[in-house]
């Protein structure tokens, strides 16, 4: 252990897609069928397992339940078009882009996806221990921006839209079409709340799936967090 979470900045942002004409009409449906995730023990995957859970369905590597491969969004779309992968769990907007395309229909609204209804951590502010110790000021900083960020966007989000193509396009050099941001940011939550229980029914996910080894009973996070900054920041 040498992080901390100083803060929450949004939650949820993942939908469930399914390749049309892989006739699939409920989460039941995937059983025997092929779903990717973008990275093995991601945030993603672990909804996936816990939707799975909740329907009664396993991830396996034949047809008795569902088998999972890690592959990257772009890829995705493109397998999907190819009739070689089933079902996705994936960050939006690549949800949107599929069924704009044409190539799939959602399944599970960001809104439904476990845990929580979509209201899960998906991006947090972490901090290493030994500069918290020595730059807490900088990091109050950095609180103090993301919650400013999130009010700016939460109040103009028509300009934030923009202002976050044009963000990309410096970074990459292509920015994004306008009604895929909008469909990212209306479909998850901006927020610095961290629900510490939904961290460790995450946390267990990912222990009964083999990703965090040596851990006796249920996963304690609580010493992971340190949210006394924000607070200061809050008040």
């Amino acid at each position: 252990k040498n992080i901390t979470i100083v803060s929450g900045a949004n939650n949820g942002g993942a939908v469930l897609v399914t390749r049309k004409g892989a006739n699939i009409a409920g989460v039941k449906g995937l059983a025997g069928k092929t779903a990717a995730i973008p990275t093995t023990g991601s945030t993603n995957e672990i909804s996936l397992r816990l939707l799975l859970q909740q329907n009664g369905l396993s991830v396996t590597k034949d047809v008795s339940g569902v088998q999972l491969i890690t592959m990257a969004p772009a890829d995705t779309l493109v397998a999907m078009k190819q009739n070689q992968v089933d079902a996705a769990l994936l960050p939006e907007p690549w949800g949107t882009q599929i069924v704009e395309q044409g190539i799939g229909d959602i399944l599970v609204d960001w809104d439904k996806i476990p845990p929580n209804d979509g209201n899960y951590p998906l991006t947090i502010l972490v901090a290493n221990n030994d500069f918290l110790k020595k730059y807490r000021g900088t990091v109050k900083e950095a609180i103090q921006a993301n919650i400013e960020a999130i009010d700016y966007i939460k109040s103009n989000p028509d300009d934030a839209y923009s202002l976050v193509s044009d963000e990309l396009k410096e970074l990459s050099g292509k920015g994004l079409e306008l009604n895929l941001i909008k469909a990212a940011l209306q479909h998850l939550i901006l927020t610095t709340d961290i629900d510490l229980d939904v961290l460790e029914q995450m946390a267990q996910v990912a222990v009964d799936a083999g990703y965090i080894k040596d851990v006796e009973g249920k996963p304690d996070l609580s010493g992971l967090l340190d949210l006394s900054i924000l607070e200061e920041v809050k008040s």
